[in-house]
């Protein structure tokens, strides 16, 4: 069962993708998120940047790949209960 979250018209006719689809965006969005908010600090990054900026581009990156993933996840679910209603 391919899991496909799609844009514009409705690409997507089953309830049961757009459902897994959003499960896993916010799943995958809650692990961002952990990372974010989490105790430890971000490590690697860019040579010869010093440290208090690589961990704010890392953390910047993180908190957008949140974002955008429970922001998938949220039109995920709006698929999900739309596919439900008739459309003409």
């Amino acid at each position: 069962m391919p899991i496909k979250i799609s844009f514009g018209k409705r690409h997507n006719k089953s309830r049961a993708s757009s459902l897994m689809g959003g499960i896993l965006s916010f799943f995958l969005s809650g692990i961002g998120f952990y990372v974010l908010f989490s105790e430890e600090k971000l490590q690697g990054g860019i040579p010869f940047i010093p440290e208090v900026i690589n961990t704010a581009i890392g953390m910047s990156l993180v908190a957008f790949g949140a974002v955008l993933t429970a922001l998938m996840g949220v039109y995920a679910f709006y698929e999900f209960f739309s596919l439900g209603r008739k459309t003409d």
